[in-house]
């Protein structure tokens, strides 16, 4: 069996690399985060930030990407994590000025008539799941609020008789029984 190439990172040995806290010992200042940022306003830095993505080169390779199908999902997230790495800004900054370049980037392609993907889903639109199914709510409340549960559970259980009722009634009434006729 022929040995794995050297640099090959999926041979790569887990306990190669730094232990968790590692950044802690080094000397402050080493990455562009550990500074302060140029801009702690968000406005300021979602004017410098859509001043840079303004540009003629840079606005036609925005809408080169959209048109490829790169959602403005990670076009802004790239930005935003670009713009913290680099000292531009503060995490929380790039977390502020998401939506408002999301909301620029949708313009563009509108302006543009290029079919836009929002978010990265199969089909481009938000997921409406919230991943917690009616069961998996009902085992939890079971658990951990078992005096809501018995009233969602009691109710349940009376709308269902009511519907069956209704039920009953309605096919009475269409068989022609006398016990479903009104007076």
């Amino acid at each position: 069996m022929p040995l794995p190439p050297p640099n090959d990172p999926r041979f790569a040995d887990p306990m190669s690399r730094a232990p968790a806290g590692f950044s802690l010992t080094q000397p402050k200042g080493k990455w562009a985060w550990d500074n302060p940022a140029r801009f702690a306003d968000p406005e300021e830095a979602l004017d410098y930030v859509l001043t840079q993505a303004t540009k003629p080169k840079t606005e036609q390779r925005y809408l080169k990407l959209m048109l490829a199908g790169i959602t403005v999902e990670e076009i802004v997230n790239s930005l935003a994590i670009g713009g913290f790495m680099s000292g531009t800004f503060s995490v929380d900054v790039a977390e502020l000025i998401k939506g408002p370049l999301a909301i620029h980037f949708m313009g563009l392609a509108a302006e543009n008539r290029i079919p836009v993907r929002v978010v990265s889903t199969a089909d481009g639109m938000p997921d409406e799941s919230d991943g917690l199914d009616d069961t998996t709510i009902l085992n939890i409340m079971r658990q951990k609020n078992p005096e809501v549960y018995r009233q969602v559970i009691a109710r349940n259980n009376q709308a269902m008789e009511e519907l069956t009722m209704r039920e009953m009634d309605q096919q009475q009434i269409a068989n022609g029984s006398f016990l479903g006729v009104e007076e």
